[in-house]
């Protein structure tokens, strides 16, 4: 999957779209057959590609299949709805004409259900190539047909079948159009598409604190030089048999171990208190990141999400401003563990998402400040470690009394260094512990993060996973949404399609809405712009629409009706090295401009494809203009700019 490059313009505008915005590109195999694959995986790629609307691929795989031996009807009969799908008879050269008649040709209408498909269709160009012939039999022939076999017809014929023959079969296809255009739960899955992969979960490992070697070799002289003190105050006390002074010393030395025991687990709440009150503060300072870089998109990502699953019961000001530390911190720990990794925020949305839950849960649950209950000191330990501090006190002046009463000197400078040993021996060895103990918490924390964070991350690549819809079922949604605007059209204009001498429909990405693709397919988008031409022989009907591939909504946004006399000129333009602009010129008002800028290509540096995938530009740009249906449309307006009312009348076996 992609990361959005910087730099990327998005010009506002129907039909406008430069750059490439978060494309993601979804792994899958169904597109791709190496040049050494058998005839049978070349012929299973290329349905799959005139499946996906891109019938273009589809004859050329279809064709090498053909070539290397799987000539067989059913290969013949996906072949031809590949030569004839988004195109018009029209479009075929005379080259193309015959070789498509001699396929159909090659068969018996009793050989089998692809035979007879191939029957009805030869029946219907034969209608086309004599127009005084009745098509009643084609019909006859399509209507006999199996369910699967006359809607394939009727799809990838669209442009074929016009006038009388259409005007037979529209009322179904209208029907099945509005039948399947929310089945399969369209509402409930279409999201899912556009979903990148969500990257794995990671979380933040704890750093483990260790001395420094000049601090390790303080800790160790001041431990010889205590423990020698020691040693010799002892000794002290044995020669001169002060047994009540080494009763005191022995004394001295448990309670000692008691107080610094209860002393440290005191200590260590009250800093680790300390520390996460400091961590959590809603008035901590927030480090600036770079506007519009990795850190600055989580950062937006979370202020849009805490204001989403604010708890219901939860005052908004109050519930954003207690949380800031909380949201700070999380912001700090994912912008940090996946920074260097070349993720995209849109990766890591669900990790987010599901931190933001988490803390909305502890909110509600009135556990967000727990751990300050954690770190809350025990009255026992106070009590435990005030009664062992002052024994120790006591029975170390005893001792200490009593050496200096028997070696004045030495005595004191024994105390006096075994405080000083003391403090420092103290100091070293809780530092050392405070950190080990500290890492053993976190490290725990971690585990439990970890695990917390990849039974979500499994919860959300399985939801994926099962509801995002596959190749097929988006393009049959997006020809049903073709189907019912045509239809919308048709009733707008009080149009017959014996009416309609021929149509066309350009659909483009809309600007601004999300991209993915299966890896060698067309392009989807989340919102379409299309522009669709019923050309009579009064004039050119067009229609503009938005539609909302996601929510299933069209809103129509302009009709125009225009002479054939009216058509100045029709000039077609690059758009980068990949893209094409139509601009339609009348004779009164502004030119119309359709951009047609292709998808799949980043920017015009050569390089293979949306984030390294491996496609070739030119290769995605072909595919991506072949499913717009781009070309049947160039070939129409300006057919029209070029001969007026004339075109309609030209026959169409003199076009070469």
């Amino acid at each position: 999957m992609s990361e959005r490059p910087q730099g990327v313009t998005n010009i506002s505008g129907p039909g406008s779209w430069v750059g490439l915005q978060a494309e993601y590109i979804h792994n899958s195999t169904i597109y791709i057959a190496p040049p050494d694959a058998p005839p049978e995986k070349k012929f299973e790629v290329g349905l799959n590609h005139l499946r996906s609307g891109a019938p273009a691929r589809a004859r050329e795989l279809i064709e090498d299949a053909i070539a290397e031996g799987l000539d067989v009807p059913e290969v013949r009969y996906y072949w031809v709805l590949a030569m004839l799908s988004k195109r018009s008879y029209r479009d075929l050269g005379h080259t193309e004409r015959e070789r498509l008649m001699r396929r159909v040709s090659l068969v018996d209408d009793t050989e089998g259900p692809w035979s007879r498909a191939l029957w009805a269709i030869r029946e219907l160009l034969e209608c086309l190539d004599d127009r005084t012939r009745d098509p009643g039999g084609a019909l006859k022939r399509i209507g006999a047909l199996d369910r699967g076999r006359r809607e394939e017809i009727q799809d990838h014929l669209d442009l074929v079948l016009t006038g009388g023959i259409r005007d037979s079969l529209w009322a179904e296809t209208k029907q099945r159009a509005e039948r399947d255009q929310f089945r399969n739960d369209r509402q409930g899955r279409v999201w899912a598409y556009f979903q990148p992969k969500p990257a794995p979960p990671r979380a933040r490992m704890p750093a483990q604190e260790a001395l420094s070697p000049r601090e390790h070799i303080r800790l160790f002289l001041a431990s010889i030089v205590f423990l020698g003190t020691i040693c010799y105050l002892a000794w002290l006390l044995i020669d001169h048999v002060a047994f009540l002074a080494l009763v005191a010393g022995a004394v001295m030395l448990v309670a000692g171990g008691f107080a610094a025991r209860h002393g440290f687990d005191w200590w260590y709440r009250v800093t680790r208190l300390r520390e996460r009150n400091r961590e959590f503060a809603a008035t901590g300072r927030m480090n600036r990141a770079r506007e519009g870089g990795f850190t600055d998109r989580v950062d937006a990502a979370f202020d849009r999400y805490f204001r989403r699953y604010a708890p219901r019961d939860a005052d908004r000001r109050q519930w954003l401003s207690e949380t800031a530390g909380i949201r700070r911190s999380l912001r700090d720990e994912i912008a940090e563990i996946y920074r260097e990794q070349r993720t995209s925020v849109d990766e890591i949305t669900w990790l987010i998402r599901f931190s933001v839950r988490q803390v909305a849960r502890r909110w509600e649950r009135d556990t967000l400040w727990e751990y300050r209950k954690w770190y809350q000191v025990a009255v026992n330990t106070k009590l435990c470690c005030g009664v062992a501090l002052g024994t120790a006190a006591a029975t170390c002046s005893v001792v200490g009394w009593t050496a200096v009463r028997v070696e004045p000197v030495s005595a004191v400078i024994a105390c006096l260094l075994a405080v000083a040993s003391g403090v420092v021996g103290i100091r070293g060895v809780a530092h050392v512990l405070f950190g080990r103990k500290k890492y053993l918490e976190e490290y725990q924390e971690y585990l439990d993060k970890s695990q917390e964070r990849r039974e979500e991350y499994d919860r959300w690549r399985n939801k994926l996973d099962r509801l995002r819809p596959d190749d097929h079922e988006m393009e049959k949604w997006l020809r049903c949404d073709r189907t019912l605007l045509l239809a919308y059209a048709l009733e707008h204009f009080r149009l017959r399609w014996s009416d309609v001498v021929a149509h066309t429909l350009i659909q483009s990405p809309a600007s601004g809405c999300k991209r993915a693709h299966l890896r060698y397919g067309p392009s989807r988008y989340s919102r379409y712009d299309i522009r669709l031409f019923l050309i009579t022989r009064d004039g050119v009907r067009e229609v503009g629409a938005d539609l909302d591939f996601e929510k299933v909504s069209r809103c129509e946004r302009e009709r125009n009706n225009f002479r054939f006399d009216a058509v100045s000129s029709v000039h077609v333009g690059k758009v980068g090295p990949y893209g094409y602009k139509l601009t339609l010129t009348l004779m009164n008002g502004a030119p119309q401009k359709i951009e047609v800028t292709d998808p799949g290509v980043a920017d015009s540096t050569g390089e293979e494809g949306p984030a390294g995938s491996g496609e070739s530009p030119a290769a995605r740009s072909a595919l991506n203009l072949d499913a717009a249906g781009f070309g049947h449309a160039l070939h129409i307006l300006e057919g029209i700019a070029a001969e007026g009312k004339e075109w309609l009348n030209r026959d169409p076996h003199a076009i070469g």
